[in-house]
């Protein structure tokens, strides 16, 4: 009996050092665990670099200007004369006459270059990006073949219970983009959208 008794005692005793064992493992996991992300470099987070995804339009290779500013040759100004009794050499009101003539941008010419337009895709390929673009009021990206570009839609204009926008194409072509001719599309209510 006593033999058995202390057997009993001895696996209450291993049991309960077992116990407290998993108990210390479970603690040093979850402390573990605490201070990997307390103490863990967020420096890593930062270097994710955005790698442009196959839909996104190529990066220009000159900045897009909107018109040229005309370069006019100083001429005789009446004023002249006044600036230099106001104390300014000739030097100096010949350089402020400078300053104050619209100067060409750079990488730019003087004349204006042409606009390039395409016919726009095949309508059948890109039903669904023009769908999506009039019902969202927002540019879609379509894409058919090799070539690609965007779905332009304008504000609606309603008649009555008709719904009306104009939708025209863009297509990439290297760093330029060539737009296509405005198409009305119009819908009664909330049915489906179709060209004319």
């Amino acid at each position: 009996m006593a033999s058995e008794k202390t057997r009993l005692d001895t696996q209450q005793n291993t049991d309960r050092f077992l116990g407290w064992v998993l108990v210390a493992l479970l603690f040093c996991f979850v402390a573990y665990l605490v201070g990997v992300y307390v103490f863990w470099p967020q420096e890593e987070q930062e270097l994710v670099v955005h790698e442009p995804l196959p839909q996104d339009p190529p990066k220009p290779a000159k900045p897009f200007i909107w018109g040229t500013l005309p370069v006019s040759k100083p001429g005789p100004s009446s004023d002249k004369g006044e600036r230099q009794l106001g104390g300014q050499s000739p030097k100096d009101s010949a350089q402020a006459e400078q300053r104050s003539t619209p100067q060409k941008l750079p990488g730019t010419s003087s004349e204006a270059a042409p606009y390039a337009f395409f016919a726009g895709p095949e309508l059948e390929k890109v039903k669904g990006e023009t769908v999506r673009a009039l019902k969202s009021g927002d540019t879609q990206i379509w894409k058919t073949d090799d070539q690609r570009g965007y779905v332009l839609v304008s504000t609606p204009r309603h008649d009555g219970d008709r719904e009306c926008r104009q939708v025209s194409y863009s297509l990439f072509e290297g760093p330029l983009q060539s737009l296509s001719p405005a198409s009305q599309w119009c819908r009664e209510g909330r049915g489906q959208w179709s060209p004319g």
